[in-house]
């Protein structure tokens, strides 16, 4: 996925597979995870659709921390506290996930499916 700007340049956003669809809405999460790198407790950031039985999917936010931040309810709360006077509504984070680091491939990029597999194991997702 991507876009072409007023000059011509194309740039890639990401994957259609990484989209996350939440009541109908799609969200791209990449706009999330540059909203929570923001944060000065956020290391790394992933975030994925997960099991909603309502809207579909929601938002789930995974980071892993700087040195010195413990992963706490509290700081959970803060990470979506920052990142709400960014994002719309839809797209904020609904819960966050903390892991020690995010699974990245040998060429640096997330490997989003390998955490989301985490929270859809035993359903299917289809889009």
């Amino acid at each position: 996925m991507g876009y072409v700007d007023t000059d011509g340049y194309l740039f890639l956003t990401g994957r259609t597979a990484e989209l996350i669809i939440a009541g109908g809405v799609n969200i791209y999460p990449q706009e999330i995870d540059d909203v929570l790198l923001q944060h000065p407790a956020v290391r790394d950031a992933c975030t994925v659709g997960i099991p909603n039985e309502e809207w579909g999917e929601e938002v789930r936010a995974v980071v892993s921390l700087h040195d010195g931040h413990r992963a706490t309810p509290d700081l959970a709360q803060d990470i979506i506290a920052f990142a709400r006077p960014q994002l719309a509504a839809y797209k904020l984070p609904r819960g966050v996930d903390f892991l020690s680091d995010i699974p990245r491939s040998e060429a640096g990029k997330v490997q989003r499916k390998t955490i989301r597999d985490r929270y859809w194991a035993g359903r299917s997702k289809s889009i």
